[in-house]
C-alpha cells in the first residue's frame, strides 16, 4: 500500500471507525520499523489483500486511505466503506448482511454494528463466482457509504 500523497481527500470523519482502528493499531519502535510499515503504523493486511481489495473496488469513485495500518476505501467525499484486515479478511459496511454468501465472524477487536466480514478469496466457490458476489458487495457497500 502506497502512502497517502497529498492529492488523496482526507477520510472524513467516521470517528467511531478511527477510534476502533486506533485500538488495534500499533506503533514500532524504531528498531522494529519495516518497509510495511504505513503512516508510522504496523501493516495489518497481507499485499495480496490490498490489491485483491483495489481490484474489487476498480470503477468507484473511492480512495485507498491508510489508517492505523489498515488499507480503507473511503467514498470521495463521504464515508469509509470496506476495510482489508490480516491475510484474507474483508469488512463492508452494509445496512443489511447478506443471505447469499457466507459470512466470517468479525475480528474480536472491531466492534462496530453495520460491518460485516467476508473471506476475501470465497473458497467455497468458483474463482469468478467468488470474484463477482463481492464485487457486487463491494458495490452495495460503496453506494451506501
Amino acid at each position: 500500500m502506497r502512502r497517502r500523497e497529498s492529492r488523496d481527500p482526507e477520510p472524513p470523519d467516521d470517528a467511531e471507525l478511527r477510534a476502533v482502528l486506533q485500538r488495534q493499531s500499533a506503533q514500532p519502535s524504531d528498531q522494529q520499523r519495516s518497509p510495511w510499515d504505513v503512516d508510522a503504523y504496523e501493516l495489518h493486511a497481507h499485499p495480496d489483500l490490498i490489491d485483491r481489495l483495489r481490484k474489487l473496488s476498480e470503477g468507484s469513485e473511492q480512495s485507498v486511505v491508510p489508517m492505523f495500518g489498515l488499507p480503507v476505501l473511503v467514498r470521495l467525499g463521504r464515508h469509509a466503506f470496506a476495510i482489508a484486515v490480516g491475510t484474507s479478511t474483508l469488512l463492508l459496511r452494509l445496512d443489511e448482511g447478506p443471505t447469499d454468501v457466507r459470512l466470517l465472524s468479525k475480528p474480536g477487536w472491531f466492534d462496530l454494528a453495520g460491518w460485516f466480514a467476508f473471506d476475501a478469496w470465497q473458497t467455497d466457490l468458483p474463482d469468478t463466482e467468488g470474484f463477482g458476489v463481492l464485487r457486487d458487495l463491494m458495490r452495495c457497500a460503496f453506494e451506501q457509504a
